[in-house]
């Protein structure tokens, strides 16, 4: 399990790295829809490269072993930075201006509009996370869920009725 789930880290890591090496790199590559697959690139790096090996760990030993401080912040910056990546890929909608409307697609997918997506995609997440996680908005009235988990050092966040109620 370890050697697949590594496998799985190394290629992500590499991929990301040329993506983000390349793009700066040549100038015929410099366009608002390679920005975006820069900025998610940027997001899914730090997924493999800071969240992705703890997370492995986690998942094979099935308990978490550094702490519970270290674990709010991995939970955070793995909330922080997945969402951002799947939000780059919704983003990625521009296709569809570029392929059903050619002829529009240079007025409608600006520098200026991809940078007020890139903003939104980054900062959304970060406030929502950090502040769910770190001020421990989804722990009142969790209490009674902790005699629940076999491992002490389990790791999961739990949500609250407030924050896990679905519309």
């Amino acid at each position: 399990m370890y050697s697949v789930m590594t496998g799985a880290i190394v290629l992500t890591i590499l991929g990301n790295l040329v993506i983000m090496i390349s793009i700066p790199q040549f100038k015929q590559l410099h366009s608002p829809t390679n920005f975006l697959i820069l900025s998610m690139a940027t997001t899914d790096f730090p997924l493999g490269f800071v969240i992705m090996p703890y997370s492995m760990v986690r998942s094979v030993e099935s308990c978490w072993f550094l702490g519970d401080g270290f674990y709010k912040f991995h939970a955070s910056f793995d909330m922080m930075l997945s969402l951002p990546s799947i939000l780059h890929l919704c983003s990625v909608v521009d296709r569809f201006y570029a392929v059903c409307c050619p002829l529009h697609y240079t007025t409608t997918m600006t520098s200026s509009v991809i940078e007020r997506l890139l903003a939104l995609c980054w900062s959304a997440p970060a406030l929502f996370h950090f502040g769910l996680v770190l001020f421990e908005a989804n722990v009142p009235g969790m209490q009674s869920c902790e005699i629940l988990v076999a491992c002490f050092n389990f790791c999961a966040l739990t949500f609250n009725k407030c924050w896990g109620r679905t519309p």
